[in-house]
């Protein structure tokens, strides 16, 4: 049973997380400082750190829910291909076109050292993506779609890189979704393809 005192913990424990989300929007992972998530949560830094670790806990929180939010977009938005590789194409596109218009996963390529402790295999967002890639790995190296040399490790760390790279390149000019497909299926797919 809750008590009133975890409810209201809870609930600052939340606003902190939304303030720090307005922050970094406002002024950029990197520029965001503890002092300005305390000020925009109306608390001192100790309340903050009392429910989160630092910056970097906070932005993995964060990062985690907003991976899941694109995740389940993409995942709606999937329709049911035959070949692993026009699968691939489409949930990459799909990945680059939603993540794209969420200006936090924006903000977070910024974040330079956050992106290369997410692709660490042991990192919380490393994991995430590997159990979303997992099932439909697995059924295209079962089909022998799949090249046999690589794991899945590589495959994922491979897609992390190759995602950050098409938002860049998909935010900075004015690439159309035909060409974005291409792109996607000639460079990002094809090598990992039997």
């Amino acid at each position: 049973m809750y008590r009133a005192t975890d409810i209201d913990e809870a609930s600052t424990g939340e606003r902190v997380l939304a303030a720090a989300h307005a922050c970094f929007e406002r002024y950029g992972v990197p520029k965001t400082t503890i002092e300005d998530i305390a000020r925009e949560t109306g608390v001192s830094r100790p309340t903050v750190y009392k429910y989160h670790n630092g910056k970097d806990a906070i932005l993995e929180e964060l990062s985690r829910r907003e991976v899941l939010k694109v995740n389940a977009e993409v995942r709606a938005g999937l329709v049911r291909r035959e070949g692993f590789a026009d699968f691939l194409t489409e949930a990459l596109f799909l990945v680059i076109r939603i993540a794209g218009g969420n200006a936090y996963i924006r903000r977070l390529l910024e974040a330079h050292d956050f992106q290369l402790a997410a692709m660490d295999p042991a990192s919380a967002m490393f994991r995430m993506q590997r159990d979303w890639w997992r099932g439909p790995l697995a059924h295209a190296a079962e089909r022998g779609e799949l090249a046999p040399d690589l794991d899945t490790d590589e495959i994922v760390t491979w897609l992390g890189h190759s995602q950050r790279m098409l938002l860049v390149h998909a935010e900075n000019s004015a690439v159309d979704d035909v060409a974005l497909r291409r792109m996607i299926r000639r460079f990002v797919v094809a090598p990992l393809l039997a």
